[in-house]
């Protein structure tokens, strides 16, 4: 996923789903998993090191060079290792999944464990989300300091690429625009639109969602006709 610096009012920019294109991962990373793979514990730590001195490390390549570490400290059976990376891993991308296929199950209990205290200690509750017109609120009833952005993203139905725009938060609720008109117009032509909704840590990651990209929500619009105006019901998307 792109990491975005939501700023701007109306801020939008084009997302791809993770199963389309994403940013190159770091070549010190790539570089760390081929070591791993061959157990080369050793060389694939002096590579992650390396990787976490470069000030340009996205958040999301700092949070797997955390992880890939707590992997590399597992094969050397170095526990208070593995919990130090573990946990910041977690700091960085709260809502980081481990390859359930490529994880060792004790490593994988380790991470779960850790991961359920550390969301525990910041949690963030998001209620179900109120759509009027093109504009969405979300009331956060628990968590508030822990969300330093929020954006939704959207598409149209049966689309890939996401939109994200801006929510801001006051008073406890996340508000904004569901999309741009142009994403809009779109999604009424293909009958409905498809969105979640994140909140944000200051290093741009996602800490909570309402719905998840993979299995958005579904707001289904009505055609427009000169008659009456569009018609939305919001709803789980199904696949």
């Amino acid at each position: 996923m792109a990491r975005l610096g939501l700023r701007g009012v109306g801020l939008w920019v084009v997302l791809a789903l993770a199963s389309g294109p994403v940013l190159a991962e770091s070549p010190r990373l790539q570089a760390a998993r081929d070591a791993l793979d061959n157990m080369e514990q050793d060389k694939a730590l002096e590579e992650l090191q390396a990787a976490l001195k470069d000030e340009s490390l996205s958040p999301q390549d700092r949070a797997a060079a955390h992880w890939l570490i707590a992997k590399a400290y597992f094969d050397l059976g170095k526990n208070k290792e593995i919990i130090k990376s573990v946990d910041a891993t977690l700091a960085i991308y709260p809502l980081f999944e481990p390859d359930e296929n490529n994880t060792a199950p004790e490593l994988l209990k380790t991470y779960r464990d850790r991961a359920k205290k550390y969301r525990d200690a910041h949690k963030i509750r998001l209620a179900e989300p109120v759509v009027e017109g093109t504009k969405v609120s979300v009331p956060v009833t628990a968590g508030e300091k822990e969300v330093a952005d929020a954006r939704v993203l959207a598409r149209p139905k049966g689309t890939q690429d996401y939109v994200a725009t801006k929510l801001t938060l006051e008073g406890g609720k996340l508000s904004g625009e569901l999309a741009p008109a142009e994403v809009m117009q779109r999604a009424q032509e293909a009958g409905g639109l498809e969105y979640t909704i994140q909140t944000l840590t200051k290093g741009g990651m996602p800490n909570a969602t309402v719905a998840t990209e993979e299995a958005p929500r579904l707001l289904e619009l009505a055609a427009q006709t000169a008659q009456a105006p569009a018609q939305a019901k919001a709803e789980p998307a199904t696949t």
